[in-house]
């Protein structure tokens, strides 16, 4: 079977049945490949898409170094309420300063344009528009260690490298595939709100 995105059923429901072909142990024939792609022997295309779907990495940002004062003692003199004042104001300065630092550092998903999309029988391959120049990434099925799928976000954890997500209505169906080939007939317990069809018999 050829995977077809057909224009009379959604998108989420059109995953489903795929998801339901997959676990009842069907098998999907190649399409056209993403043009300059090497793959490996025995690896074809099963699935591209040009268009419709949203891309981001999982960063963490650099903070800019902060300068850090020295240990030194300050000496205020003068009324108890102004050294009082000077010394809350201090301590409030240096929270807020902690507190931006903590912001920058936390973890951040970064968006970027996605020209096109390609999915193998051993890997994930994405043409990001990067700097104004299209740059290919590609993953392993068998790097992903976690699949989350929520509505039309899907989200790839690996063994190594930032998590991606993909956003749009054919996510789901990237999410069959990719937890099909990475975790076979697992993939039902992976891919819980895609379980609605029955696997074909």
């Amino acid at each position: 079977m050829t995977a077809v995105m057909h224009d009379t059923a959604s998108p989420l429901a059109q995953a489903m049945q795929l998801h339901a072909f997959l676990l009842g142990g069907g098998q999907l024939g190649p399409v056209a490949d993403l043009p300059g792609t090497a793959f490996d022997p025995g690896e074809y295309t099963v699935t591209r898409l040009d268009s419709g779907l949203g891309y981001a990495r999982l960063c963490t940002a650099a903070p800019q170094a902060v300068p850090v004062q020295s240990g030194g003692v300050t000496v205020m003199v003068g009324d108890p309420a102004y050294v009082a004042g000077f010394a809350l104001g201090a301590t409030l300065r240096s929270t807020m300063q902690h507190r931006a630092i903590r912001r920058a550092c936390t973890p951040q998903w970064r968006s970027q344009p996605l020209v096109a999309t390609a999915l193998t029988t051993r890997r994930l391959w994405t043409d990001v528009l990067d700097g104004g120049q299209v740059k290919r990434h590609w993953a392993n099925h068998e790097m992903v260690t976690d699949i989350r799928l929520a509505g039309d976000r899907l989200e790839l954890y690996f063994a190594r490298g930032a998590p991606l997500s993909l956003t749009g209505p054919w996510a789901p169906w990237c999410a069959a595939l990719i937890a099909h080939y990475r975790y076979g007939t697992r993939a039902a317990a992976v891919l819980p709100s895609l379980n609605s069809v029955l696997p074909y018999r």
